[in-house]
């Protein structure tokens, strides 16, 4: 890890990788390479988010981890439209394949294999046990 950016070190204790240390590059790779390297040192669960969500609150984030701890599984929420991935939590043994882009909501969770659970109040959250 390299120190992060200077814009975020005031308050923050934030570290980054460089796309070229993780070997790979494009946002799925990326992505995928950062929350092996993150599960591999023990760092569970893991949520995944797009930075551009502004009705999201820390209820619906602790509902996401809540969700995802009682149903030991991987915790999807997707877009208003219900094809897009918004959020994603997991943990070393629920890591989704990434593949954020067109519809990346069924592609991630394989929707004949997916359940629902509620508790957030800006995003419907589903969840798949199992996946690999």
């Amino acid at each position: 890890m390299t120190p992060a950016p200077a814009c975020w070190q005031p308050g923050y204790d934030i570290d980054y990788w460089d796309e070229s240390s993780l070997g790979c590059s494009g946002l799925n790779p990326v992505v995928q390479a950062a929350s092996a390297q993150l599960l591999a040192d023990g760092d569970e669960p893991l949520l995944v988010l797009h930075g551009d969500l502004p009705l999201l609150t820390a209820a619906d984030i602790s509902a996401v981890l809540r969700c995802q701890r009682q149903l030991a599984g991987l915790v999807i929420a997707c877009d208003l439209a219900g094809t897009g991935t918004n959020l994603l939590a997991f943990t070393r043994d629920s890591v989704p394949q990434f593949r954020f882009g067109v519809d990346s909501c069924a592609m991630t969770s394989g929707i004949s294999a997916q359940h629902w659970c509620a508790g957030a109040s800006s995003a419907t959250i589903g969840y798949r046990t199992g996946c690999g």
